[in-house]
């Protein structure tokens, strides 16, 4: 899935300035000597309470002389946004700007930047997003504060669930609970039933019908180890971003370095992942979630998804209880669904997978959106009616693009 990214507008290639203006902070007055005035707009008729903006540095930088990410302030009016600064290609120093902003339907809201290059400070916003490697939960997670996920590194490249009734964070909780999260708790729960399937939007390779998993294999004389290292790129407080890479993975005869970037909002039900295969070369990409006999798989134009019974035995009622699971996608990239699809790796009766095949572009990417919900509290969803809006509403979210202009208060 093409992540829907600001639409950067210049219109006005400078900044203001408000010499010795102060405002105030997260419980503190903060001295900033210059802001950058711009404006956010949604040109869609549809309302986004918490739109995900991205903006790089150097756009700032662009129209600001002496532009510096060290002390900073977003303002949306009289309201301070909470804000993170994102290090994405690991250099050292941060690339983006990142916040959420509501906007009514076509609305054009103006937003102020305000900085102090002579300063230095850190000013640290309640969390809507975590991520972090967890051992007891088996690998790295993430998460927002409407929905969890992990990742099997153990060579099953399966994605788990954490299931939260109520808006909070609990990655920290769930890892310090005697059995990793499963049982349920007023946190939530580890509902998705792995075994050998692809859980929630897990991936492999498509090769003869059955799915290709990067199982982790000793160096040989044919060719080096398969090893999957996890890196936490961003660990909220507005979103999280891990970044999975996988050596030595053997597809079509050769090893293959492999990259997955998963990223997930405050707020979101659904995270992405954004993979990476290198250019000139575009396998078929099996993602795919947990399949349960009876629970068919619903198909649409830019989902597919399954709802039903289908959790693991919750520990209080000691039976399957609601759980939806959809995969997004992008048409350019669409190839298949498939209603059962196994491991090249596992018995057969192993548990299987639904799944969507998609192809990477000609540079190797491509990417897609998983979500998930379960059925209790303030966040449950209560019918297969309500998962599928929440699906629709989670493509739209995510392929709407929002617009980014510069301007000068003259």
């Amino acid at each position: 899935m093409t992540l829907a990214r600001p639409a950067i507008l210049l219109a006005v290639l400078s900044a203001a300035l408000a010499a010795g203006c102060r405002r105030p902070g997260v419980g503190q007055s903060v001295p900033l000597d210059q802001t950058v005035e711009f404006e956010v707009e949604n040109p869609h008729e549809v309302a986004r309470p918490a739109a995900n903006i991205t903006v790089a540095l150097a756009d700032f930088a662009a129209v600001a002389k002496g532009f510096s990410a060290s002390c900073l302030t977003l303002y949306d009016g009289a309201n301070e946004l909470p804000y993170q600064l994102d290090d994405i290609d690991q250099d050292g120093a941060p690339d983006v700007l990142v916040f959420q902003v509501s906007l009514k339907p076509m609305e054009r809201k103006r937003l102020e930047l305000f900085f102090n290059a002579g300063r230095s400070l850190l000013i640290r916003y309640p969390p809507r997003a975590h991520a972090a490697v967890y051992p007891e939960l088996g690998g790295v997670a993430w998460e927002s504060d409407a929905i969890g996920f992990r990742l099997t590194q153990d060579g099953r490249n399966a994605i788990g669930v954490f299931a939260k009734p109520e808006p909070a964070l609990a990655l920290q909780r769930f890892a310090r609970s005697p059995d990793a999260g499963r049982t349920a708790q007023s946190w939530g729960a580890d509902v998705c039933p792995l075994g050998e399937t692809l859980g929630c939007g897990g991936f492999g390779f498509l090769k003869d019908g059955r799915v290709l998993r990067p199982v982790p294999t000793p160096r040989t004389k044919e060719g080096p180890a398969l090893c999957c290292f996890s890196q936490i790129l961003a660990d909220g407080p507005v979103r999280a971003v891990v970044r999975l890479t996988y050596e030595g993975w053997v597809i079509d005869g050769a090893p293959r370095t492999v990259r997955a970037t998963m990223t997930i909002w405050g707020g979101r039900r659904w995270a992405t992942c954004d993979l990476e295969v290198g250019p000139g070369w575009r396998p078929p990409v099996a993602v795919g979630f947990a399949g349960v006999r009876d629970i068919p798989l619903i198909r649409k134009k830019d989902f597919c998804y399954t709802f039903g019974d289908q959790t693991l035995p919750m520990s209080d009622t000691r039976k399957p209880e609601t759980l939806g699971m959809g995969i997004l996608f992008r048409q350019e990239h669409f190839t298949a669904m498939l209603d059962e699809l196994r491991a090249a790796d596992a018995e057969a009766e192993a548990g299987f997978s639904r799944a969507v095949i998609l192809t990477p572009d000609a540079e190797g990417r491509v990417k897609w959106a998983y979500v998930a919900a379960g059925g209790r509290g303030q966040l449950g969803v209560r019918d297969a009616a309500e998962f599928e809006e929440l699906c629709s509403a989670s493509f739209k979210d995510l392929t709407a693009p929002i617009r980014i202009h510069f301007r000068i208060r003259r």
